[in-house]
């Protein structure tokens, strides 16, 4: 990966929100936030929620410039990503409730 993408995963906070689903990022704000469902998941598959919502504001280049985030057009890249670079296995975002159904 990119190495500014160190500098992205300095500033971005992990935090955990009952009332959050699954995982979420507010990339205008540096700010994952994990919910519930990580109780029922392995540290495997909580590590990839976590790469998984890091990577949205990695590849975000519009966060620092007011643009509407580009989220659900980032996911095939950052599959690719998780799977060749990382080599994780699927499901890529294991707290993506929709991908689950």
């Amino acid at each position: 990966m990119r190495g500014d993408y160190n500098t992205v995963w300095q500033d971005c906070t992990v935090e955990f929100n009952e009332g959050e689903s699954g995982g979420e990022v507010y990339p205008e704000e540096l700010r994952n936030i994990l919910g519930p469902l990580m109780y029922r998941l392995s540290v495997y598959d909580t590590e990839k929620v976590i790469i998984h919502e890091f990577l949205h504001v990695a590849l975000d280049k519009d966060y620092q410039s007011g643009r509407p985030f580009s989220g659900p057009a980032q996911h095939p890249q950052i599959n690719r990503i998780l799977i060749r670079i990382l080599n994780y296995r699927e499901p890529c975002n294991p707290a993506d409730l929709d991908q689950k159904a």
